[in-house]
């Protein structure tokens, strides 16, 4: 049985593989398909329930860029590396704890990050995959799994971002960089 679904997710997700970082999806895929993730949350919440309020990301400009690839001067073994960014530029409004949780439409839980130093020169916030010292149950996936577990639990890519006071950000398309030029 395994075999059928490892075989059947090659057959349906090769056709729009670039190459090296798609073959990584690819096998994150699998692995998900192949092992049982008990680290996300599958309730059947509906999004009402998580989501008071929701704004789309390209409204949020500086304030909600999504990237869904690392940047360039962060290594490959930095823990930041293994999953999507969510980061808020200086001068925004920091509308979001120390951990952040992306829901999918019927407000289940598809992935969390961690905040990562509360500002700097430029940033009034960054989240990314666990910094070791803190915990985070279902971090650090990459974006297509994320992608493939919303339309997997509702037939739809998009995501929403939560932050304080049920406010969510609306991420249509969870594989895709917004209001980002490094993507």
């Amino acid at each position: 049985m395994r075999n059928k679904i490892i075989l059947s997710l090659i057959t349906l997700l090769i056709p729009s593989f670039s190459f090296a970082d798609d073959l990584e999806d690819l096998v994150d895929a699998i692995n998900e398909v192949s092992t049982n993730n008990t680290e996300i949350n599958h309730s059947t919440k509906a999004l009402q329930d998580v989501c008071s309020t929701i704004v789309n990301i390209k409204s949020e400009g500086k304030c909600a860029v999504y990237k869904t690839k690392i940047s360039g001067h962060i290594g490959n073994s930095n823990p930041r590396a293994k999953g999507n960014t969510w980061i808020g530029f200086r001068g925004c409004t920091k509308r979001y704890g120390n951990k952040m949780n992306f829901v999918d439409s019927k407000g289940n839980v598809v992935n969390s990050l961690v905040r990562y130093n509360n500002s700097g020169k430029t940033y009034a916030y960054r989240f990314y995959c666990t910094q070791g010292v803190q915990s985070c149950s279902g971090c650090c996936r990459r974006a297509r799994s994320i992608y493939n577990t919303a339309v997997q639990n509702t037939g739809s890519g998009t995501i929403y971002a939560v932050g304080k006071n049920k406010r969510c950000v609306e991420i249509p398309d969870a594989r895709k960089c917004y209001n980002s030029s490094g993507c």
